[in-house]
């Protein structure tokens, strides 16, 4: 005996612009969404699935959604759980998260090729306008493409945690954005994450790009230039912008790196650590220009 499982197709490519397929009314409590296929009109306004405003103790639960703006999206939602679904090619986030929450969990999700957008940029998925309490385990977040773009954005938002995850990005964006510069996050903790561009030859430009406070990092690895099946041909980067200091209990080692870049305007207050051969002494030297504007490695030790 053979079985052939298949589960609903929905679809929804007919929809109008800007309009979204399945919608949940305000204030909503409950709504349970398991177990079928979405598949959108593929632009940049329309939205798959909206709880609606102030919705409550939702379960959406192995879907699969293509194709429209936004696949999914929370408003001011709160006790929600995300479990087991498969969002792809969406224009502009695959999930999108904005305000509220109090206790949103997303678990085993796959979000990939979120493609175009506007501010932020565009995102696999988006967390912003003041939410909080969202953890996000177990994922596979993939490839964002637009110039901008970030695997995963956080903006205006506090208490995130993303655990045991791979978050893979391409040319053009970020792996994970925390914050731009303008919408700051507070209080957001990577544990367990591995981030890297997306196999092939498509250069990424920044890793990690880090704004706020209170941000825990920890197990937190990029991709070192090279190496299985995921490759780059630049260095990988960490922006940290904390505004006044960055506070470290224990130890920082610096790794030594081959080859040395050049000293520029780019690289400038960068500092490299060179292990001497047997006999030879270490070195430690910092980027920086002199009084006539010339830029040069200049020894430390």
């Amino acid at each position: 005996m053979r079985w052939r499982l298949t589960i609903p197709n929905i679809d929804a490519t007919g929809i109008s612009t800007s309009a979204t397929a399945l919608t949940g009314g305000g204030n909503s409590v409950g709504i349970t969404l398991c177990s079928f296929w979405l598949n959108g009109p593929i632009n940049t306004t329309s939205t798959g699935i909206n709880l609606g405003a102030f919705g409550s103790g939702a379960l959406i639960r192995d879907l699969i959604v293509f194709y429209f703006g936004i696949g999914i999206r929370l408003d001011f939602t709160q006790m929600v759980r995300l479990e087991g679904n498969n969002l792809q090619q969406s224009q502009r986030y695959d999930l999108y998260i904005n305000g509220g929450s109090g206790i949103t969990t997303i678990g085993n999700l796959f979000a990939n090729a979120a493609s175009t957008g506007t501010n932020p940029g565009g995102a696999n998925v988006a967390i912003s306008g003041g939410a909080f309490g969202i953890a996000i385990y177990d994922s596979v977040i993939d490839e964002a493409f637009s110039s901008g773009s970030s695997s995963i954005y956080i903006g205006n938002a506090s208490d995130i945690r993303i655990s045991n995850s791979l978050i893979y990005f391409v040319s053009g964006g970020y792996g994970i954005s925390i914050g731009d510069g303008t919408n700051n996050p507070t209080r957001v903790s990577l544990t367990n994450i591995r981030i890297g561009p997306f196999a092939g030859n498509r250069v990424p430009i920044n890793t990690i790009r880090i704004y706020g406070s209170g941000h825990v990092l920890k197990n937190v690895t990029t991709n070192p230039n090279g190496g299985g099946d995921i490759r780059d041909n630049t260095n990988d980067s960490v922006y940290i912008n904390v505004n006044y200091k960055t506070l470290l209990s224990g130890g920082l080692q610096q790794l030594p790196v081959n080859p040395k870049p050049a000293c520029n305007s780019d690289t400038v207050g960068t500092t490299w650590f060179t292990p001497g051969a047997t006999g030879v002494k270490d070195t430690y030297e910092i980027c920086a220009k002199d009084a006539t504007n010339n830029y040069a490695w200049r020894t430390l030790y």
